[in-house]
C-alpha cells in the first residue's frame, strides 16, 4: 500500500462480511497498523492505536462511482478515515458488507447532503 498522505464512525470489525481476510502491518496517515484485514480485492480496514478507516487500491479508488469518488477526504488520497470517509467505501461497493452497515452508511449519507447547501 503506497503512503498517501493525510484522512465518520467506522463500523467495527466484527460488522464486516469479509470476502478474504488477510493480516499484514503497514504505516498509515493515523501510524503503524495494529490490523489490516482485507474485506475484498484492493479494500483494507485498518485499525491503529488512535484511530483507522479503508485504504483503497487505485484501481478500487478509480471504481468508485461519483459522487462519492470525488469527495473530499481528511486523509486524502486513497485513504479513508472511521468517523465519515467509511461511508463513502461502503456506498461505493455495498456488495461487500452487511445489509445493516450499508444501511447506516445511506442515513449517514442523506444526512450529511441535507446539512449542504
Amino acid at each position: 500500500m503506497p503512503n498517501d498522505s493525510t484522512v465518520g464512525a467506522l463500523p467495527t470489525p466484527a460488522t464486516f462480511s469479509p470476502v478474504a481476510t488477510s493480516r499484514f502491518s503497514h504505516t498509515t496517515p493515523w501510524g503503524g497498523s495494529h490490523t489490516c484485514d482485507q474485506i475484498a480485492p484492493g479494500i483494507v480496514s485498518i485499525t491503529t492505536g488512535s484511530h483507522g478507516g479503508f485504504y483503497l487500491s487505485p484501481e478500487r479508488a478509480d471504481a468508485m462511482p461519483e459522487p462519492y469518488r470525488s469527495k473530499v477526504r481528511f486523509a486524502g488520497g486513497t485513504w479513508f478515515e472511521e468517523d465519515c470517509d467509511w461511508v463513502l467505501v461502503v456506498l461505493s461497493f455495498p456488495e461487500v458488507f452487511e445489509e445493516r452497515v450499508v444501511n447506516e452508511a445511506r442515513t449517514m449519507w442523506e444526512r450529511y447532503r441535507k446539512d449542504r447547501p
